[in-house]
């Protein structure tokens, strides 16, 4: 509690120093509905309790810019820990197994030994990395991964699997196991955990950064199912999302591997005409990135 009442002073004394509103300082940091983006500034100041990750990042940036900073603030262990689990969650997820090591070695500096949360973290981070490596077994990666997150995945588990409220690791084990049972050619379990985790955090978390991208590659794994299995009007409603939230996202290698899909779509539905032209436009578009790179202008 310390830290609020260091946080509350703190910002008090930035608005008596440079004169500005609650009102100006939401609207200088960019927060979304007015009237509660001065709610929360005002708890802010009162202590009531502690900006997020995010919302600290912004303001750490928003305060330097000022010529203000207050490292006390925003180096305490929590923070930190936000950070690296971030770093963590990110490279696991896009499999940046060069990074991943050292990240996690850093995070595992920091934790004490009450830190059981925290710990369980870090072993499901290194069951997802020797499944990412290919050192484990899918059967039994999803086996060790079960006894921390508790779920059967057995049973085809969707309703539950929509109801459930999971940490951002678990629901990454989660996905991950979903690509072991693709690996083991067990489509129809894969399609149900996928499409639970699309359904479940697709609404429920739509501002989190981190679940927005996991709901893409969901859904960018359940078209390809739907293609496998010939479910075609269910492929055509995921790649409808997937080019909606490309495009909201602006996510360039989201759209790549949209098109991609729309054209074994395409094909699968035998529409040649609308397969052959999106053939034509993946080749011409591979050129232009080759030459983009050619002459440092890679996107």
């Amino acid at each position: 509690m310390r830290r609020y009442w260091i946080f509350a002073q703190a910002l008090k004394e930035f608005r008596l120093v440079t004169g500005k509103t609650q009102e100006q300082i939401a609207a200088e940091l960019g927060r979304g509905d007015k009237e509660k983006a001065i709610s929360t500034i005002s708890r802010w100041e009162n202590g009531v309790f502690f900006p997020s990750g995010k919302s600290c990042v912004r303001l750490y940036q928003y305060f330097e810019r000022h010529g203000y900073t207050w490292p006390e603030l925003f180096q305490e262990k929590d923070f930190e820990y936000n950070n690296k689990k971030r770093d963590i969650l990110v490279a696991l997820r896009d499999e940046k197994l060069v990074s991943i090591g050292q990240h996690l070695d850093s995070f595992v500096e920091m934790l004490e030994e009450d830190d059981s949360e925290k710990k369980e973290f870090v072993v499901l981070s290194e069951h997802i990395i020797k499944w990412s490596k290919r050192e484990i077994a899918p059967q039994d990666f999803i086996l060790a991964v079960k006894e921390i997150i508790n779920v059967n995945v057995r049973e085809v588990p969707l309703d539950r699997i929509r109801m459930l409220k999971m940490r951002q690791i678990e629901y990454l084990a989660l996905f991950k196991i979903a690509e072991a049972k693709m690996e083991m050619k067990d489509y129809i379990v894969a399609k149900e955990i996928y499409k639970g985790i699309f359904l479940g955090l697709k609404n429920r978390l739509a501002k989190n950064l981190f679940f927005k991208e996991l709901i893409i590659l969901c859904a960018l794994r359940l078209v390809r199912i739907y293609i496998n299995l010939g479910e075609m009007d269910e492929a055509k409603a995921c790649l409808t999302y997937v080019f909606e939230a490309g495009a909201n996202g602006q996510y360039v290698n989201v759209f790549i591997q949209g098109v991609t899909l729309l054209q074994e779509l395409s094909q699968g539905l035998g529409d040649d005409v609308l397969s052959k032209a999106i053939l034509d436009f993946l080749v011409s578009g591979s050129k232009i990135f080759d030459l983009l790179r050619e002459r440092g202008l890679a996107l």
